[in-house]
């Protein structure tokens, strides 16, 4: 049992950090994040406005991991609806 709690935490460390870095390195580098995005033809024009939402889910799944009460939520967001409770 130890072996797979070890497992789960270290998993979960390794999402926190990779999460925290995409999102920070986006918000560090914001004005090239911009600019790059703003070259895809699907965001084009709308680069401005769409490069904030970006890196902002890193961030807020990072806090519900780091959250004991909201780790399921940042785990699997999707199950934990009231409809799909079993």
């Amino acid at each position: 049992m130890k072996y797979r709690e070890t497992f789960i935490y270290g998993t979960r460390l390794f999402h926190v950090l990779l999460f925290v870095y995409a999102s920070v390195s986006k918000f560090l580098d914001f004005q090239n994040f911009r600019i790059r995005s703003g070259q895809s033809p699907m965001i084009g024009e709308h680069a401005d406005i769409s490069a904030w939402p970006v890196p902002l889910p890193g961030i807020i799944i990072t806090l519900f991991l780091m959250t004991p009460e909201l780790r399921p939520v940042g785990v699997r967001p999707w199950e934990n609806k009231p409809n799909n409770r079993k």
